[in-house]
């Protein structure tokens, strides 16, 4: 009887030993699936500035020489499971004045993009990027403005400074798909974007 009773308690201890190894490996594991299924591997944030390039803006079907200007912005992306992948939101500012007058056209542009990089070394990476999204170009003030949908590619170098920060200087092309409706003066403004920026990674 008392083999028995010993037996069977070194099999209750066991089994309760296995169940809190099973629940403790639960309690370990929930969290790794958790962040597994939301296919983001990490975040960062950038801002940038430079210079709209000299170009020519069509104003009523008639081209007219842009002088350069300033351009900046920032942007926030997150990146995938996929290596080098990464999904974000754009917003920039670029135009500049007519090269024979005082007053131009500036374009505000909110862009979704993909972004994809190859590490060259253990410092430096290339990338390009694609996006669409809607461009408001105002000329000569707020009272003659118009969104419309547009586009932009970029192509770009980033030094990795940190871990966790990195400088980066990129040419970018922006467009509309179209003409933009300012009150009643239609207006396609491409610019070529010289820029420089600074990313933080977490």
């Amino acid at each position: 009887m008392k083999k028995f009773l010993l037996s069977t308690a070194v099999i209750l201890s066991g089994a309760m030993l296995a169940g809190h190894a099973t629940a403790a490996d639960l309690i370990v594991d929930e969290p790794a699936m958790q962040a597994a299924s939301t296919g983001v591997s990490g975040f960062y944030f950038e801002i940038y500035g430079g210079a709209t390039l000299e170009g020519s803006s069509t104003y009523n079907g008639t081209d007219y020489d842009m002088d350069a200007a300033a351009a900046f912005g920032a942007s926030f992306g997150l990146m995938t499971p996929v290596p080098g992948l990464a999904v974000e939101l754009d917003v920039m500012k670029s135009g500049g004045n007519y090269s024979t007058e005082d007053y131009g056209v500036e374009n505000y542009s909110l862009m979704i993009n993909g972004e994809y990089s190859v590490p060259v070394n253990d410092m430096f990476e290339v990338y390009g990027a694609v996006g669409v999204g809607v461009i408001n170009t105002v000329y000569y003030s707020d009272d003659y403005s118009g969104v419309g949908a547009g586009y932009q590619v970029a192509i770009g170098a980033r030094a990795h400074v940190t871990d966790g920060v990195s400088l980066f200087g990129e040419l970018k092309y922006q467009n509309s798909f179209s003409e933009i409706d300012a009150n009643g003066y239609d207006i396609q403004y491409p610019t070529l974007n010289a820029l420089v920026g600074v990313r933080f990674a977490f």
